[in-house]
């Protein structure tokens, strides 16, 4: 259309860059009944009638409708769009997270490219790996809600798998990470060497009041 600023192949590559952290097409469609090869063409423009099945599919992947879709034709800043789309979908499965009703643990299933793998941490300056800081929350920053938060949000044994690298950290390990420490980006904490100094400035508190009960903790146990 005239007013079109951006491909389909443009917004499904912003798509998996930024809901999928980068991971290849074969990687967020690992649980999802199409090819990866697919899924790049698609990138690429090189398809000019999808298979409607097919990328419906994808779009449920990444949370996406056609009317989403549509209005991100027309944005000036694909990206920041994408984003701020991205974040809104994460907000309402964390705010399922809290209704006693749902069981949290589907967040996974309703949002398939949650099981992608995380970002490698590639970076030989990295002090602090995605599981140091889960077990940093756990053993030194709120003790006495970890273990329930652990039991609202993961599988029996699986929040201590992740923790210890017995299981990969998914797209959904970091994600929830993130979400009980109020940030969407937990870089900075990545390369710091007082990991829990570091937690304490980033949720605006004195280290001298752990252990703490993070806001974002309280509120998976609400109403529970």
């Amino acid at each position: 259309m005239a007013n079109d600023r951006h491909s389909l192949g443009e917004i499904l590559t912003v798509a998996r860059v930024i809901m999928g952290a980068n991971v290849s097409p074969d990687e967020v469609l690992a649980d999802v009944d199409v090819p990866g090869w697919y899924l790049r063409e698609l990138e690429r423009d090189c398809i000019s009638v999808p298979n409607p099945d097919d990328l419906e599919l994808i779009l449920i992947n990444y949370q996406l409708t056609h009317a989403d879709v549509a209005r991100l034709r027309r944005v000036t800043d694909l990206h920041e769009a994408t984003a701020q789309l991205f974040y809104q979908r994460l907000e309402a499965v964390f705010a399922d997270l809290t209704n006693p009703s749902t069981d949290p643990r589907a967040a996974m299933t309703r949002c398939a490219f949650l099981k992608s793998p995380a970002p490698a941490l590639t970076d030989p300056a990295v002090c602090n790996d995605y599981p140091t800081i889960l077990r940093c929350l756990r053993t030194q920053v709120e003790p006495e809600l970890a273990e329930k938060v652990a039991t609202k949000v993961y599988a029996d044994g699986d929040y201590l798998a992740v923790e210890s690298g017995e299981r990969p950290f998914t797209m959904y390990d970091l994600y929830m990470l993130e979400f009980r420490l109020g940030t969407h980006d937990i870089a900075s904490l990545l390369y710091v060497k007082d990991l829990v100094a570091a937690i304490c400035d980033a949720v605006g508190v004195s280290r001298s009041e752990l252990p703490l009960q993070l806001p974002n903790s309280r509120k998976l146990l609400a109403n529970r």
